[in-house]
C-alpha cells in the first residue's frame, strides 16, 4: 500500500463534520449556523509515532491548496474540503458519513436571512438531520 492510500484512509477515519444552529443577536434572522470540519487526531501530531501520518495527510491537503490544521471554519476551506472529499469518492468511506451528509445539506441549502423563511429552513434542517440518523 502506498503512502497516498494510507493518508486517504487516515483522513476518512479521522475527519469529523459539525453543524449547529445558534441564537445570535448580530445575525439578521436572529440565528447563525456554526459549521466546521475537524481532524480529531491533530493534537497527537507531535507524538513520534504519528508524525508520518500527518506528513502524508499534509501532502493530500496541499493538492487542494489547504494547509494541515486542526479545524477548518471559514466557508472557503469548508467548501474546498467538502468538494475534494465528494469528487474523490472518499465520502463512501468516511467514518462520519452522517456529519458529512448534514454538512452537504447545509452547503446545498444555505440558510435565509429572513426570520419567517429561516423557520421553514430550520424545520427542513431538522428533517434532514433525522433522516441521516
Amino acid at each position: 500500500m502506498d503512502e497516498m492510500s494510507i493518508g486517504i484512509g487516515f483522513l476518512c477515519s479521522d475527519v469529523k463534520f459539525h453543524v449547529s444552529v445558534q441564537k445570535s443577536a448580530t445575525a439578521a434572522c436572529g440565528y447563525r449556523i456554526n459549521r466546521f470540519i475537524k481532524l480529531r487526531s491533530h493534537i497527537k501530531q507531535q507524538q513520534e509515532n504519528t508524525k508520518s501520518m500527518f506528513s502524508v495527510l499534509s501532502v493530500i491537503l496541499e493538492k487542494v491548496d489547504l494547509p494541515l490544521q486542526q479545524k477548518y471554519t471559514d466557508g472557503r476551506s469548508v467548501r474546498k474540503l467538502m468538494t475534494f472529499i465528494q469528487e474523490s469518492g472518499m465520502s463512501d468511506y468516511l467514518s462520519d458519513k452522517e456529519g458529512f451528509a448534514i454538512m452537504r445539506w447545509v452547503l446545498d441549502n444555505p440558510p435565509p436571512s429572513n426570520f419567517e423563511t429561516f423557520v421553514v429552513w430550520a424545520e427542513q434542517f431538522d428533517k434532514a438531520c433525522v433522516s441521516v440518523d
